[in-house]
């Protein structure tokens, strides 16, 4: 078997067959298996995944372990050489596994770690609302460090064998497992990225992604981590502006939640990681927070404003 597609699946009644269809619809001079780990769905999921039949294999987990222990069951019952992960919520534009696996049969002495591809965000709705198009080519270490290159789980294609090498996902990091993955890889392997848009990736309310205090607090145990795994290839300035880059992400998502105290700490925090961060974008919500409730009416204003442009 040269691919498998694993896809863990939680009450994903809504978003799976969208999912699913974009993925037997992929034509390929290969074969590969679907893999779903249905993880303690109590919804009409698996109803959905039963009407798939043998196109199919599914692996129950009760009750719900969590999405990284989802992909992790379903990459150890692999059959395959290459693993495609993706959400029950994303899906795949025509072309993607074919591109991928390509791209690895060129490359054969390249010690190739991970494939991505560019990704489209998209709403409910199917708008396109931003193109992630990080491109990685070969030695990708500390372009994971300095910034935010990830085009997203969904668009990844990895060995198994890589995947087993470095310890695969992080269960504790659930939420992050994809970055503290890719950075593991990359501290070993070469990243590429195939420069074509092959998967969107849904955001909706339902998203993980917007559990942002858990997603914080786990970023913190994600920093200690990486700087114990490799002491001797970060430098201090490195590790600081590392450091930095967390608390500018989150700071807006705290902003939204009403936590202005946390953003202002956190902002003082960044600065005195990477001071360049003055000019970042997380700054505007440090200066309304400032303002109390008064700025977040100041925000919603100016959101207003710009939409009616």
């Amino acid at each position: 078997m040269k691919v498998s597609v694993v896809i863990p699946a939680y009450n994903s009644e809504k978003f799976i067959r969208k999912a699913l269809d974009s993925v037997l619809a992929q034509q390929t001079n290969f074969p590969f298996e679907v893999i779903v780990v249905n993880n303690g769905s109590v919804d009409g999921t698996q109803d959905i995944l039963d009407s798939y039949g043998d196109s199919i294999r599914t692996i129950h987990l009760h009750p719900n372990q969590g999405v990284s222990k989802g992909r992790q069951a379903g990459i150890e019952a692999a059959r395959g050489e290459l693993i495609a992960p993706i959400d029950s919520d994303d899906y795949w534009k025509q072309g993607k596994l074919q591109a991928q696996v390509d791209f690895f049969d060129s490359h054969p002495d390249a010690n190739i770690g991970i494939v991505d591809t560019f990704t489209e965000i998209v709403n409910h709705k199917g708008k396109v609302i931003e193109v992630l198009d990080r491109v990685k080519q070969g030695d990708a270490f500390k372009m994971f460090l300095t910034g935010n290159v990830l085009n997203q789980l969904s668009s990844m294609m990895f060995p198994k064998k890589v995947f087993l090498d470095v310890g695969g996902f992080d269960a504790e990091l659930s939420g992050i497992e994809d970055y503290d993955f890719c950075l593991r890889v990359a501290h070993k392997y070469s990243v590429y990225t195939v420069e074509e848009i092959y998967c969107s990736w849904v955001h909706h309310d339902q998203n993980t992604t917007l559990k942002y205090q858990e997603h914080y607090a786990k970023s913190l145990k994600f920093i200690e981590k990486t700087r114990r795994m490799v002491p001797d290839d970060i430098s201090e300035a490195e590790f600081r502006r590392f450091r930095a880059r967390f608390p500018a992400y989150f700071i807006p998502w705290y902003f939204r939640g009403g936590h202005y105290g946390k953003v202002l700490a956190m902002a003082v925090e960044m600065l005195r990681n990477d001071p360049r961060k003055i000019k970042h974008k997380s700054m505007l919500f440090a200066c309304l927070a400032l303002l109390g409730p008064l700025g977040t009416r100041i925000h919603r204003a100016l959101a207003r404003d710009t939409r009616g442009c």
